[in-house]
């Protein structure tokens, strides 16, 4: 897992934080309109290109395996041992790297 950081200590560019609020919230409102449009499918591509977790080994609750996405309705897909499993809520923790 990366540490936190800052965007100053990235690039040292010093920025005021209302314009940079009040971008992101445009970015989440549009997003969240898509969303509420066309269901969570409509933003797949950008949930896919930033699924920390798809192949990772997780734990989710009594289940261990594979992340393998994130589901249409919004589950988190996992391959266990015994096979596809979904889970719809909870805590999931990374165990390491598959």
């Amino acid at each position: 897992m990366l540490p936190a950081t800052s965007l100053r200590l990235v690039d040292g560019v010093q920025r005021a934080r209302a314009p940079l609020l009040a971008e992101l919230l445009l970015e989440l409102e549009g997003l969240y309109e898509r969303w509420r449009g066309a269901g969570l499918s409509a933003l797949a591509a950008e949930i896919d290109a930033r699924d920390y977790l798809r192949g990772r080994r997780v734990a989710a609750g009594e289940l261990t395996g594979i992340a393998a996405g994130i589901t249409p309705d919004g589950q988190l897909e996992l391959e266990t041992a015994s096979g596809r499993r979904l889970v719809a809520s909870g805590d999931v923790t990374v165990v390491a790297t598959a």
